[in-house]
Order: structure tokens, then sequence, then C-alpha cells
């Protein structure tokens, strides 16, 4: 059997096993924190409201969501990032917290 023969099952195998999308689900206390190997993946289980904002253009800006925080059920659904995972925990950790108050000042 040639080489070229032998490489296109083992390439197909990789690009199935490549494209198929994960979750990964963690507890930590009383929070469940949902890790997605793509962020298309984790914004089919967001939300309706956050799906239809995913993706919206803003002038020359597109919105993408990498994170949310549900308060509600207390569970973190993210991409598998730490800063992101991080920063949902923010929300959780500190319910008044908001975008925006981590900003830096800038000095004059």
């Amino acid at each position: 059997m040639s080489r070229s023969l032998i490489f296109i099952p083992v390439l197909a195998v990789f690009l199935s096993c490549a494209a198929k999308e994960r979750v990964e689900v963690f507890h930590v206390g009383e929070v469940e924190v949902r890790l997605y190997s793509t962020r298309e993946a984790m914004t089919k289980e967001l939300p309706e409201v956050l799906q239809l904002v995913d993706n919206l253009r803003v002038t020359d800006n597109v919105i993408k969501v990498f994170g949310y925080y549900d308060r509600e059920n207390k569970v973190i659904y993210s991409v598998d990032d730490a800063r992101t995972v991080i920063h949902e925990f923010r929300h959780y950790m500190e319910p008044d917290w908001r975008h925006g108050s981590e900003a830096k000042s800038i000095p004059n």
C-alpha cells in the first residue's frame, strides 16, 4: 500500500476529531462551569437574546460573546480560555461588579 493511501484515512480521522465541538463540565462549589472548545459551540447553548446579539454589527464593530455568567442558575459558560473564565468568575464573586470597572486610569 502506498504512503498516500495510508495518509488519506489518517487525515480523515484527524479532521473528524478536530471538527468535533466538545464541552467540559466542572463543578466549583455551587457553580457549574462549562468550558467549550469553540465559541460557536458555546453560543448554541446561551440564552436566545445572547445568541441574537452574537455577531451583531454595530458600526464597524462586531459583537462576539466569549463567556456568560447565568446568575439565576449559577452556571458559567465560557470558551476554553483562562482569562475569560476568570472574568466570568469575577461576575460570580463580585455580583455588583460591572464591565469597565477594571479599566486602568490613564494618567494625564
